[in-house]
C-alpha cells in the first residue's frame, strides 16, 4: 500500500508498474574506504566507511512495464 501515487483527476490514479523475473536485474555493493577515529564525546573509537552500491537491468527482455489507470471509490 502506498500514498505516493499522484491523482490525475479526483478519484483516478495513473500508475507505472515494473515487474519481472529476478534474473533480470543485478545488484552490487562494496565497502570502499574505512577509517577509525577517536570519539570526542566518549571513551573509544568510531569506525566510519564509504558504502557504494548500484543496480542494473542485465536482461531487459525479462522485464515488463504497464501503465495502469486506477479508479478509486
Amino acid at each position: 500500500m502506498t500514498t505516493n501515487i499522484p491523482q490525475t483527476t479526483p478519484g483516478t490514479y495513473n500508475v507505472d508498474i515494473i515487474a519481472g523475473h529476478p534474473m533480470a536485474t543485478t545488484y552490487a555493493d562494496q565497502i570502499q574506504e574505512v577509517e577509525s577515529l577517536r570519539d570526542p564525546d566518549d571513551f573509544g573509537h568510531i569506525i566510519r566507511g564509504l558504502h557504494i552500491y548500484g543496480a542494473k537491468a542485465i536482461r531487459p527482455q525479462a522485464l515488463v512495464t504497464a501503465k495502469v489507470a486506477i479508479a478509486g471509490s
